[in-house]
């Protein structure tokens, strides 16, 4: 089902008929959630999810007649067919990005705001803490840049390039 579960289930030692009902309450939970999302976006087009999925199987004519020609070569090539099977969704597009710039563009911008989302959930996150009882503060700015800040401070260099001001 997916590489994580399977290891959850190794490294927790989980028996075969506890394996299989918790299988059988994730399909439940995501029929559900299928449900519940196709009340929200119900005239969601399928055509380039399923492009980003299994472009394999996607029909020529159901892709934009600007990138046809791409994604014609896409699926002839043994090349993109090997390594479809053998890399993630993203990391495939990613590597196609090079040979098949119009498609992976599209695609990649499909993909975009899934990992955006965490980026707003840490954030959200880091200014709570930032707000909480033990660090009020009016102007949190600054305190939040660093908090998100992927750049790793390197405060020795900083300080052995700190010089005395000299007094007047």
């Amino acid at each position: 089902m997916f590489p994580t579960l399977s290891g959850f289930f190794e490294e927790n030692e989980v028996e075969a008929n506890q394996r299989n009902i918790m299988i059988i309450t994730i399909k439940e939970h995501f029929h559900m959630l299928t449900d519940e999302i196709s009340l929200y976006f119900p005239n969601l087009p399928y055509t380039p999810f399923a492009l980003i999925r299994s472009p394999l199987s996607v029909n020529v004519g159901d892709v934009p007649e600007s990138s046809q020609e791409e994604f014609i070569e896409l699926i002839n090539s043994d090349a993109a067919k090997t390594d479809f099977s053998s890399m993630s969704i993203s990391q495939f597009w990613i590597k196609c990005l090079p040979s098949y710039p119009v498609m992976s563009e599209m695609v990649l911008r499909l993909l975009l705001p899934f990992p955006t989302t965490y980026l707003c959930e840490s954030a959200f996150f880091s200014l709570l803490f930032i707000k909480s009882k033990q660090r009020a503060r009016l102007d949190a700015e600054d305190d939040l840049r660093c908090a998100l800040a992927i750049t790793i401070p390197r405060i020795a260099d900083l300080v052995k390039m700190k010089q005395a001001q000299p007094s007047r």
